[in-house]
């Protein structure tokens, strides 16, 4: 059971399982909860085992039940409390809870158990079982107190991961919308992640290289310092003196080169990748085109449809008479919405505006 619990905080699905294996040791439906200490009629099931009847309690019963709603945070003071130390079986059989909820089920002995208890919510562990098999025991309630250090240290990892889940997800979601290949390499060079754009860059860069999954570049020289600025980013002087980046220009071909920043990552984000210290391999191909979303154009500063329109094709490279001649407007009607394009972006130059447009990542189309 404790080596099941552990796996919940890798696989939120498996709580129902486990879930499951109380209900088989204590003969009851079984549930964890969040009880928000400021409203306890909002209590409301994280996992449950209850079937049809957990719908029925979701939409109606958590409100009506007299376990939490009529007690001041029982569960605070002692980790666990059979529900008879929270409201007497008489007043328990008076209520719409009972002979609407529990009674149809079979239902008449609970437990409360605490997981955790922080200063806006509680997390408990709720059973519930026949009378047939009659109040908690003590040996029963000792069994519990064995298993809630390791439920309780399940769910608090749960969340934790979560949180990394959720960073981490933002973080790549940013890159591909920046516009430039990100790859993150540990201090042997070897790629743990590289986006869609950085996959691209490797398959028809020949600048760039990747032998064996470990990232490189073809020129020895070049290649030597890509390794060196690497094991800056990750190496044990990181430790001494902070760890510190560096950006190489890379030739190449018939083109502008590449640019390379090379920089650590945060420690919060590597331990999402269970991996020692990695850099940040951030790739910019200064050939690329520029294509701005018009929307977030709009968006950002209060362009019209048109004034959208002609800063994206001025951020792309395109003059003035090519854009009034692709689009059949006149060049005196191009020239008034630069004027009114200038006055909402607060500039006066066109290189001052492609500048600011082109620098902000958030208004590129994502790849």
């Amino acid at each position: 059971m404790i080596d099941s619990v552990y796996a919940c905080a890798v696989d939120p699905e498996r709580w129902a399982a486990f879930l499951d294996q109380i209900t088989r040791t204590f003969s009851g439906f079984s549930t964890i909860y969040r009880w928000p200490n400021r409203n306890p009629g909002d209590n409301s099931p994280l996992f449950d085992n209850f079937g049809e009847f957990g719908d029925l309690y979701r939409e109606h019963f958590h409100s009506r039940n007299v376990w939490v709603t009529e007690v001041d945070r029982p569960t605070s003071a002692r980790a666990i409390v059979p529900s008879e130390g929270l409201v007497s079986n008489d007043r328990l059989e008076r209520t719409e809870f009972y002979g609407d909820w529990m009674q149809p089920q079979g239902l008449k002995h609970g437990v409360s158990c605490l997981l955790r208890d922080g200063h806006d919510f509680s997390y408990n562990l709720g059973i519930i079982r026949g009378p047939e098999f009659g109040a908690f025991t003590g040996e029963e309630q000792r069994l519990l107190a064995d298993i809630l250090p390791h439920m309780s240290r399940a769910l608090e990892l749960g969340q934790v991961l979560e949180a990394f889940q959720q960073r981490s997800s933002g973080m790549l979601r940013a890159f591909d919308t920046l516009g430039v290949g990100a790859l993150l390499v540990d201090a042997g060079c070897r790629i743990h992640f590289a986006n869609p754009l950085a996959e691209r860059l490797l398959a028809t860069e020949s600048a760039l290289r990747a032998p064996g999954g470990r990232l490189g570049l073809t020129r020895p020289a070049l290649d030597a310092g890509l390794r060196a600025a690497i094991d800056a980013a990750t190496g044990s002087g990181r430790e001494a003196g902070g760890r510190t980046g560096k950006i190489l220009s890379v030739p190449r071909t018939g083109g502008s080169p590449l640019s390379l920043n090379i920089a650590p990552l945060d420690e919060r984000d590597r331990i999402m990748f269970g991996t020692g210290p990695l850099a940040l391999v951030v790739v910019s191909d200064g050939s690329r085109s520029v294509d701005l979303d018009t929307g977030a154009l709009r968006s950002a500063f209060d362009l019209t449809l048109a004034e959208a329109r002609l800063a994206a094709a001025i951020a792309s490279g395109t003059t003035l008479p090519s854009y009034a001649s692709s689009t059949g407007v006149s060049l005196s009607t191009v020239r008034t919405h630069l004027a009114a394009i200038f006055s909402k972006t607060n500039t006066n130059r066109q290189a001052d505006l492609v500048r600011l447009l082109t620098g902000n990542p958030w208004l590129q189309k994502a790849d």
